[in-house]
């Protein structure tokens, strides 16, 4: 990646609103599925396995910025699915079943698709960002962090 191409992309990243950060990190975290699936079709485990530890690292993360006072039953079934998405991504590592993966896959496709709705959603109404969406309050959004999960 050139320099022009990480300063351009560092930027984009530090630019996001809170919203607009989570539904980032659900894209990322797509992408990053289905380069683990094609590294267990290359036979390349080693670095199969160190993607899947990204991945845990940045549902991990996600966890940690729930907020389950504002956020109540959405933050706690947002936790579940994470929760859920980090065992079948701990099986997969083992096994390397791909419908562990595929099932994490589908999850996450399915939260992206919800948040970038309600991103819509809020500006079409006029409410903007949400670094207080009631789940999702306590996001950081420093440079650093988002950097350091894509980075």
């Amino acid at each position: 990646m050139s320099f022009e191409s990480k300063h351009y992309i560092e930027n984009e990243i530090a630019s996001l609103s809170g919203d607009e950060l989570i539904a980032f990190i659900y894209s990322g975290t797509l992408r990053f599925l289905t380069e683990i699936k094609e590294l267990l079709q290359k036979g390349d485990i080693e670095s199969k396995v160190e993607k899947v530890n990204r991945v845990i690292d940045i549902i991990s993360y996600l966890r940690s910025i729930l907020d389950f006072e504002k956020g109540g039953v959405i933050a706690k079934n947002l936790d579940s699915l994470y929760l859920f998405s980090v065992k079948e991504l701990s099986e997969f590592n083992y096994s390397n079943d791909v419908k562990k993966l595929e099932t994490v896959e589908n999850i996450f496709r399915e939260l992206h698709k919800t948040w970038k709705e309600m991103i819509k959603r809020k500006k079409k109404e006029g409410k903007g960002d949400s670094t207080s969406t009631p789940d999702m309050s306590s996001v950081d959004n420093s440079k650093e962090k988002r950097l350091e999960l894509y980075g």
